[in-house]
């Protein structure tokens, strides 16, 4: 996905990571890269007010240098005196982009900015891109894997998904979770007609149908993927698939149907084994939400 990007860093190593991330793309796409700091305004109360602005300023740019080799001015920088997760929301909505962040995985699953990052920005904005130190980079899978929540309907994903696959020249890997309950299973078969024991299992049925849909839509695209499509929880499955096939990047959209997604998205952010690319988030932040910004 061709965009402009915009990456928040919070001076600590995870978000490093996600500046070296955003910065490759950056470079990949030719599109222009912005480095956005924000303090959360009880934080920046106690800093002097003289000066602090144009010292966070040069601290930033100077990591960027140091961390990528990009020559300054090549980049734009932005020091935002606001909540994080409202800022980079408001940032990359105004500007179209694509949101880069770090995981901070480091700290822990419970670290605040884990959350802010994608619970909350994933929500507002409509592309967030979760950079974490990737499998792929030693072992160079160069694979990208698209986690479909539907055969179908899910477009937006698939089509973000092949784009990332291309763009890298990586092998995309498409996978699609068909998870029915046996309870749900054995209703299924009885509504259909019939002893649950004289008919095919729904969920296999499901899963047969679903394959051959997708596989439909991989042929009409001329689109050699390797597909996989299973019966289970679709979190569990999907990080699965991405440890076998040694994927660099999951692909993740946050449409609610069949499954809600956005539970499955923020299950895949917390415990995915490489970044994660969320897809369709509607954007609900205004700019006005952004107030002492020192942009």
């Amino acid at each position: 996905m061709r965009q402009p990007i915009v990456v928040g860093t919070d001076l600590t190593e995870a978000s490093d990571v996600a500046l070296r991330q955003a910065e490759a793309r950056s470079t990949r796409d030719s599109v222009p890269l912005t480095v956005v700091h924000a303090t959360d305004s009880g934080v920046w109360g106690a800093l002097p007010e003289s000066g602090a602005c144009a010292a966070l300023r040069e601290r930033v740019t100077a990591r960027v240098v140091a961390l990528t080799g990009r020559r300054e001015g090549s980049f734009e920088v932005l020091v935002v005196r606001a909540a994080p997760h409202l800022a980079l929301a408001v940032v990359a909505e105004a500007r179209g982009a694509l949101l880069v962040v770090g995981s901070h995985a480091e700290r822990g699953l419970g670290h605040p900015f884990l959350r802010d990052v994608t619970a909350r920005v994933a929500e507002q904005t409509r592309n967030v891109y979760v950079a974490k130190s990737t499998m792929a980079a030693t072992k160079a899978s160069k694979r990208v894997l698209i986690a479909l929540s539907s055969a179908l309907d899910d477009t937006a994903t698939l089509d973000a998904g092949l784009e990332e696959a291309r763009a890298s020249a990586a092998t995309p890997v498409v996978v699609h979770s068909v998870h029915m309950s046996f309870l749900e299973t054995m209703a299924k078969d009885l509504v259909n007609g019939g002893a649950y024991a004289a008919q095919p299992l729904g969920a296999r049925s499901q899963v047969v149908r679903a394959r051959q849909q997708i596989s439909v839509e991989l042929a009409r695209r001329g689109v050699d993927a390797e597909l996989h499509v299973v019966d289970g929880p679709p979190e569990s499955v999907i990080i699965a698939a991405a440890l076998r096939t040694e994927a660099e990047l999951i692909v993740v959209g946050t449409a609610r149907a069949p499954y809600p997604l956005s539970h499955v998205a923020n299950a895949v952010l917390k415990h995915a084994p490489c970044s994660v690319l969320v897809v369709g988030a509607s954007a609900r932040v205004e700019a006005t939400t952004l107030q002492h910004a020192a942009l």
